[in-house]
């Protein structure tokens, strides 16, 4: 499937393999990255974010809810908003309106990804519709959510769920409409 890949499309495939490769590892430590970066009159924290995750080895540490509950500005790469938009975005541009992928693949490899998908609940006459990176994408999160990998379970949900509780606006560092 690569093969048919346009460059822009190899690179979103390999950074949403980037993305998620470290989810598929088997982990048993907290999963959490915070750095602290302090200039003479600021200083800054920046959370490494897990979308998907598993158990509670992701909970967010008591040091991580002190940095957003004393934090004066809270910046996510999209903001709550837009991460609830971010499911349509992904499907308005990797979803066409006639049949695309299974034109685009031999018969043999076609029938691999037909078996793949079926695995995991995609119907054929959906996938047949998709851009590649879309197909890979969808089957990976499927298949981690078979898994036990929860999106509630994320760094980023619980960052958002925390700082809700504490009336803490939450800004993104972009727009998604303007990514497209």
């Amino acid at each position: 499937m690569l093969t048919l890949l346009s460059r822009t499309n190899k690179l979103k495939f390999a950074f949403l393999f980037l993305l998620v490769l470290p989810l598929a590892a088997p982990y048993h430590a907290r999963a959490e990255i915070l750095y602290h970066v302090q200039w003479p009159d600021r200083s800054l924290w920046i959370l490494g974010t897990i979308h998907l995750a598993a158990k509670t080895s992701t909970e967010l540490s008591e040091k991580a809810k002190q940095v957003i509950a004393s934090s004066d500005h809270l910046w996510m790469e999209i903001s709550p908003n837009e991460l609830t938009l971010s499911a349509d975005m992904l499907f308005e541009q990797g979803l066409h309106d006639y049949p695309y992928l299974r034109e685009q693949l031999p018969e043999e490899l076609w029938a691999e990804l037909s078996a793949l998908i079926a695995r995991v609940g995609l119907a054929p006459s959906i996938v047949q519709r998709m851009e590649p990176w879309l197909v890979e994408y969808l089957v990976m999160v499927m298949w981690l959510q078979h898994e036990g990998f929860k999106t509630s379970l994320g760094i980023d949900y619980q960052v958002m769920r925390y700082a809700a509780l504490n009336n803490i606006k939450v800004m993104g560092l972009r727009l998604l409409r303007l990514c497209h």
